[in-house]
């Protein structure tokens, strides 16, 4: 669809469209979370804070290894703490490429 169209769209519209997306991936988290939990697979044995400094560090990881693939993995195991340190470079890193409008990495727009 051409910009000049789109912008002519009715905002409600727009997020109408998307409606049944939103719907497909609600419902696919909810029948993986219940199958995983079924399987008693699904993993809380770290802390919420331990996850969320884990998703930081991994995200910016994961960048590196797209410019420099070295010591790829399937598993990456957890360690039990990141230096703070690191996880503030990484929040700072992530914070960053989110509001930097020609990068937008993570979806920023």
């Amino acid at each position: 669809m051409a910009a000049a169209a789109l912008a002519t769209l009715p905002p409600l519209r727009l997020v109408a469209e998307k409606v049944p997306f939103f719907l497909l991936a609600a419902i696919s988290s909810a029948v993986t979370f219940i199958v995983q939990q079924r399987a008693d697979v699904v993993w809380t044995q770290f802390p919420f804070i331990a996850r969320l400094e884990n998703a930081l560090i991994s995200c910016c990881r994961y960048l590196g290894k797209l410019f420099w693939p070295v010591n790829l993995s399937v598993f990456y195991p957890h360690p039990e703490r990141w230096p703070m340190l690191s996880v503030l470079l990484a929040a700072l890193l992530r914070v960053h490429l989110d509001s930097t409008p020609a990068i937008g990495v993570f979806g920023s727009s």
